[in-house]
């Protein structure tokens, strides 16, 4: 709940780029697809997740597709589109 709750201070905190992200989303190709999700995670697990999981000292997770704390390989990454 706490992660959706970052997508709607995205949307009202930085609304053209999440709407514009979103709109690039859904009819983009699935690269671009993949990528825009990335960057609305990656922001939202910086910026809303991850400082709540250290006030609450749970684990965090490393990606939007880590299973909480559980590091992906670089392999398992890829198939998302996160580059490292």
């Amino acid at each position: 709940m706490l992660h959706e709750l970052g997508h709607f201070d995205q949307f009202l905190s930085k609304r053209d780029w999440y709407l514009d992200l979103l709109a690039k989303q859904s009819s983009g190709t699935e690269a671009e697809r993949t990528s825009c999700q990335g960057g609305i995670e990656a922001d939202n697990l910086a910026r809303n997740e991850w400082p709540v999981c250290s006030d609450l000292g749970i684990p965090k997770r490393q990606t939007y597709w880590d299973d909480f704390g559980k590091v992906r390989t670089t392999s398992d990454l890829a198939k998302f589109g996160v580059k490292v």
